[in-house]
């Protein structure tokens, strides 16, 4: 389907997209008017043919500019995820992977013992076993776990499981 996002048109556009997600149509947009060479990726809700309304993946590129720099069309493709797909664990892996690349530059802020510690976190332990695990003392892993939780801007143990899990490191 070709869609020319203009003023007059977008109104129109915009009423197929569920009310809380219509504003990636101006994201879209920003997007598109400051880079023209880029792709834009996102996820939101429309309604489909039989009222109801689906989650879409729509990966979008500028197929090609007019002469106003303001006006362009766009090419895409989207995917419906709200049919059953038979790719589950591929669609696991590929959003863990999204997670990792996300928190990448918060764990770039974690010191490769806190990151030792995170996994024994991650697999069960309790701070007196790590401390056993590592040979050094309960407190000195306690005070990694406080630091790790700043750095990572979690707040609670529970939070830094999740995190580790969601991202490999257990």
């Amino acid at each position: 389907m070709k869609i020319n996002i203009k003023k007059d048109c977008a109104k129109a556009i915009a009423e197929f997209f569920l009310p809380e997600d219509r504003d990636i149509l101006d994201e879209m947009r920003s997007f598109f008017i400051k880079k023209k060479r880029g792709v834009f990726n996102s996820i939101y809700r429309v309604r489909k043919a039989n009222g109801e309304f689906g989650w879409v993946f729509t990966n979008a590129k500028v197929f090609r500019s007019q002469k106003n720099e303001n006006d362009f069309e766009i090419i895409g493709v989207s995917i419906d995820f709200s049919i059953d797909i038979n790719y589950d664990k591929n669609i696991k892996n590929l959003l863990k992977e999204k997670i990792k690349k996300v928190n990448n530059p918060h764990l770039k802020k974690v010191s490769k013992r806190e990151l030792e510690i995170v996994k024994y976190f991650a697999n069960g332990y309790k701070s007196k076993e790590i401390a056993s695990q590592l040979d050094i003392s309960f407190h000195t892993v306690n005070n990694h776990r406080k630091n790790i939780l700043r750095k990572l801007k979690l707040r609670n143990l529970a939070s830094l499981v999740n995190f580790a899990v969601d991202n490999g490191l257990d």
